[in-house]
Protein backbone atom coordinates (compact mmCIF):
# COMPACT_ATOMS: atom_id res chain seq x y z
CA UNK A 1 0.00 0.00 0.00
CA UNK A 2 1.06 3.22 -0.94
CA UNK A 3 0.69 5.35 2.79
CA UNK A 4 0.17 8.48 1.75
CA UNK A 5 -2.26 7.97 -0.71
CA UNK A 6 -4.06 5.97 1.86
CA UNK A 7 -3.67 8.82 3.86
CA UNK A 8 -4.52 11.42 1.45
CA UNK A 9 -7.72 9.49 0.16
CA UNK A 10 -9.11 8.91 3.86
CA UNK A 11 -8.47 12.51 4.67
CA UNK A 12 -9.75 13.94 1.68
CA UNK A 13 -13.05 16.07 2.69
CA UNK A 14 -10.63 17.35 5.99
CA UNK A 15 -7.97 18.54 3.63
CA UNK A 16 -10.43 19.98 1.61
CA UNK A 17 -12.04 21.87 4.79
CA UNK A 18 -8.81 23.16 5.41
CA UNK A 19 -8.87 25.26 1.87
CA UNK A 20 -6.19 26.79 0.23
CA UNK A 21 -3.61 26.78 3.14
CA UNK A 22 -3.01 23.09 3.68
CA UNK A 23 -0.12 22.10 2.28
CA UNK A 24 -1.88 18.67 2.01
CA UNK A 25 -3.77 20.10 -0.69
CA UNK A 26 -1.93 20.41 -3.56
CA UNK A 27 -0.96 16.96 -3.12
CA UNK A 28 -4.46 15.94 -2.58
CA UNK A 29 -5.55 17.67 -6.01
CA UNK A 30 -2.54 15.94 -7.83
CA UNK A 31 -3.96 12.60 -6.96
CA UNK A 32 -7.83 13.60 -7.70
CA UNK A 33 -6.11 14.96 -10.74
CA UNK A 34 -4.50 11.63 -11.66
CA UNK A 35 -6.98 9.37 -10.57
CA UNK A 36 -9.63 11.04 -12.69
CA UNK A 37 -7.14 11.00 -16.22
CA UNK A 38 -6.71 7.43 -15.14
CA UNK A 39 -10.13 6.69 -15.17
CA UNK A 40 -10.94 8.34 -18.33
CA UNK A 41 -8.27 6.23 -19.77
CA UNK A 42 -10.10 2.90 -18.42
CA UNK A 43 -7.37 2.04 -16.63
CA UNK A 44 -9.46 1.43 -13.68
CA UNK A 45 -12.13 -1.15 -12.90
CA UNK A 46 -15.59 0.07 -11.68
CA UNK A 47 -14.83 -1.70 -8.69
CA UNK A 48 -11.62 0.08 -8.33
CA UNK A 49 -13.69 3.45 -9.45
CA UNK A 50 -16.48 2.68 -6.86
CA UNK A 51 -13.69 1.94 -3.76
CA UNK A 52 -11.92 5.12 -4.34
CA UNK A 53 -14.92 7.49 -4.10
CA UNK A 54 -15.79 5.22 -1.35
CA UNK A 55 -12.59 6.12 0.62
CA UNK A 56 -12.46 9.82 -0.37
CA UNK A 57 -16.12 9.79 0.87
CA UNK A 58 -14.55 8.93 4.43
CA UNK A 59 -15.30 5.26 4.59
CA UNK A 60 -13.51 3.15 6.67
CA UNK A 61 -12.54 -0.57 5.84
CA UNK A 62 -15.66 -1.93 8.55
CA UNK A 63 -18.30 0.32 6.55
CA UNK A 64 -16.71 -0.83 2.85
CA UNK A 65 -16.63 -4.77 4.20
CA UNK A 66 -19.91 -5.03 5.36
CA UNK A 67 -21.34 -2.70 2.30
CA UNK A 68 -19.70 -5.58 -0.36
CA UNK A 69 -19.83 -8.16 1.86
CA UNK A 70 -16.08 -9.12 2.30
CA UNK A 71 -13.67 -9.57 4.88
CA UNK A 72 -11.80 -6.69 6.55
CA UNK A 73 -8.34 -8.20 5.09
CA UNK A 74 -9.88 -8.35 1.40
CA UNK A 75 -11.00 -4.78 1.05
CA UNK A 76 -8.07 -3.94 2.87
CA UNK A 77 -5.80 -5.93 0.23
CA UNK A 78 -8.30 -4.41 -2.58
CA UNK A 79 -7.69 -0.84 -0.82
CA UNK A 80 -4.01 -1.82 -1.21
CA UNK A 81 -3.64 -2.76 -4.87
CA UNK A 82 -5.50 0.50 -5.58
CA UNK A 83 -2.94 2.85 -4.02
CA UNK A 84 -0.15 1.09 -5.30
CA UNK A 85 -1.33 1.42 -8.80
CA UNK A 86 -1.90 5.00 -7.97
CA UNK A 87 1.35 5.37 -6.77
CA UNK A 88 2.66 3.56 -9.73
CA UNK A 89 1.24 6.19 -12.22
CA UNK A 90 2.40 8.97 -9.77
CA UNK A 91 5.74 8.27 -8.40
CA UNK A 92 7.70 10.30 -6.29
CA UNK A 93 6.43 11.40 -2.78
CA UNK A 94 3.25 9.08 -3.45
CA UNK A 95 5.45 5.89 -3.50
CA UNK A 96 6.22 5.38 0.15
CA UNK A 97 9.83 5.13 -0.80
CA UNK A 98 9.55 8.60 -2.00
CA UNK A 99 7.73 10.06 1.19
CA UNK A 100 10.07 8.91 3.01
CA UNK A 101 13.04 10.96 0.81
CA UNK A 102 10.78 13.90 1.01
CA UNK A 103 10.41 13.64 4.92
CA UNK A 104 13.92 13.48 5.53
CA UNK A 105 15.19 16.38 3.35
CA UNK A 106 12.11 18.47 4.24
CA UNK A 107 12.58 18.02 8.31
CA UNK A 108 16.19 16.91 7.86
CA UNK A 109 15.43 12.99 10.12
CA UNK A 110 18.78 11.38 10.69
CA UNK A 111 18.60 7.98 8.81
CA UNK A 112 17.53 6.55 12.57
CA UNK A 113 14.64 8.53 12.62
CA UNK A 114 13.30 7.67 8.88
CA UNK A 115 13.90 3.98 10.06
CA UNK A 116 11.58 4.86 12.60
CA UNK A 117 8.83 6.63 10.55
CA UNK A 118 9.10 3.63 8.09
CA UNK A 119 8.53 1.17 10.91
CA UNK A 120 5.89 3.54 11.97
CA UNK A 121 4.30 3.21 8.25
CA UNK A 122 4.92 -1.01 8.47
CA UNK A 123 3.30 -0.90 11.39
CA UNK A 124 0.06 1.32 10.22
CA UNK A 125 -0.37 -1.20 7.58
CA UNK A 126 -0.74 -4.17 9.83
CA UNK A 127 -3.19 -1.98 12.22
CA UNK A 128 -4.66 -1.74 8.36
CA UNK A 129 -5.23 -4.56 7.86
CA UNK A 130 -6.64 -5.39 11.40
CA UNK A 131 -9.03 -2.94 12.05
CA UNK A 132 -11.39 -0.78 10.25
Amino acid sequence: MAWFIERLLTNSEKIHLGGRDSDMLGYLLTLENKAKELVQKGLFTKDEVLLLNELMYGKTITQLSKEQNLSRVTTAMKIDALTDKLSMYLGGIYTDEGFLKYMQKTYKLTDRQVTQLEEKIKGNYKRFYLRG
